[in-house]
């Protein structure tokens, strides 16, 4: 169950990030609203670990790697906001 749990709130992650920053002027997007993506990520990444280390379940495994993809996505995007704003 935590497994699905995680999962989901990543998604919500996701959904936030496409509303607010896919296909957006990097200039014009919320810096801090990203940072907390990127945090949101990080921490269900890591959860996500360490329920794999406990126990293998295919779900939790294919969601850890969208997981760390997409939170290396979102550092790298972060990033690149900064560079767009000047900051």
């Amino acid at each position: 169950q935590l497994a699905g749990n995680y999962g989901g709130a990543a998604n919500q992650v996701m959904e936030q990030y496409r509303e607010h920053f896919a296909s957006q002027d990097r200039r014009t997007r919320d810096l801090e609203l990203l940072g907390s993506l990127c945090d949101q990520m990080g921490e269900l990444r890591r959860l996500m670990s360490d329920l794999a280390a406990q126990e293998s379940l295919e779900a939790n495994d294919k969601n850890l790697e969208i997981v760390t993809d997409t939170s290396v996505m979102y550092e790298a995007e972060y990033r690149l906001v900064e560079q767009a704003q000047g900051v």
